[in-house]
């Protein structure tokens, strides 16, 4: 066996003999170890009839001598020097092979390369929330390097045993104590550098929460400060969670137009005035009101109840989302 290094290749031509064939292939060392294809030339299906019961019991003698040699080439391995000699097993028996040259070849690396990587998988979470007639976005003050004192959006590692919306729903809790609230997987974002300390995945999420869902009297394991902040106007951000929040907000608002996702800002009940502010609030354009109720009430998504809203000239009767109402729209903009 070779020993190729972690970032190298190397390739011999091996000539191959038997009383059947003479021929060249190639033989390749990956990180120490000789990995070689072996295929049944035509010539030998000529020659021997086809597949016996023979050709198969020397098959399986052969793969079982290969691989054996691969783990002890794995476990051992030594060097491999011009005009040296490795025995390799073919369909029809073990084969000497001589290695007249060994070059240097740039190639990617290989699979067993990849797995030795550390690759880091963590999630983010954008909470959206309407407070003041503003549209919000949760961040949190980090406490530790890298930007230590930053402002960031709440997010961990995934552990070992959890999936992407296990962790996603655990940090949204562990940060805003909400349970139970839209969440959607927005993107992944992996470039190299966006995490000075290792090479770092995560996985964006977006949550919506209506502002009568939040007990922000949970403490935060990761940070000891934090707010609610304009998601138009937010301080500097850690990492590239200034990307990860400018991606949320154009999907919160491509949604807003053809689904009915923006019910989930809203309290349980609303005045049709609370939903159109909430509209123009994330689009930010001014709706027409007449038009803006027209389609909303013809979209069959509301229901009425009996519930009134008092202020202003008269009561104001309380709508609620129809959770079995057909929310998608993809032939046109459901509200103006």
């Amino acid at each position: 066996a070779g020993a190729a290094g972690p970032e190298e290749r190397r390739t011999c031509q091996v000539r191959r003999s038997s009383k059947y064939h003479q021929t060249c292939v190639p033989l390749e060392v990956r990180r120490g170890v000789f990995v070689s294809l072996v295929a049944l030339e035509p010539s030998v299906w000529k020659q021997t009839g086809g597949w016996t019961p023979t050709c198969s019991q020397r098959f399986l003698r052969g793969l079982c001598h290969f691989f054996a040699c691969l783990q002890r080439s794995w476990e051992s391995p030594g060097p491999v020097r011009d005009g040296g000699t490795i025995a390799i097993p073919s369909f029809l028996g073990y084969h000497k092979c001589q290695a007249d040259t060994i070059r240097e070849s740039p190639r990617s690396r290989t699979m067993s390369e990849c797995f030795d990587q550390r690759i880091a998988l963590t999630v983010d979470v954008v909470i959206f929330t309407l407070l003041d007639n503003a549209l919000k976005v949760l961040l949190i003050r980090r406490r530790r390097e890298p930007f230590a004192g930053m402002w960031a959006l709440p997010g961990g590692f995934v552990h070992p045993q959890e999936s992407l919306e296990d962790a996603a729903r655990r940090v949204l809790y562990e940060e805003s104590g909400a349970t139970d609230v839209y969440l959607e997987q927005l993107y992944t974002f992996g470039h190299p550098d966006r995490d000075p300390r290792q090479r770092v995945v995560t996985v964006a999420y977006f949550a919506l929460v209506s502002a009568d869902r939040l007990p922000l009297d949970v403490q935060s394991p990761r940070s000891s400060e934090r707010g609610w902040w304009p998601a138009y106007e937010p301080p500097p951000l850690a990492f590239d969670h200034a990307d990860i929040l400018a991606y949320a907000l154009q999907r919160l608002r491509y949604k807003l137009e053809y689904t009915a996702v923006g019910f989930q800002l809203l309290p349980e009940t609303f005045t049709l005035t609370e939903l159109q502010m909430a509209y123009e609030t994330i689009l930010r354009e001014q709706l027409d009101k007449r038009n803006f109720r027209r389609k909303v009430l013809a979209a069959g998504i509301l229901e009425e109840t009996d519930a009134f809203k008092s202020g202003g000239h008269r009561p104001a009767r309380l709508y609620r989302f129809r959770r079995e109402a057909t929310v998608e729209s993809t032939a046109r903009r459901l509200f103006p």
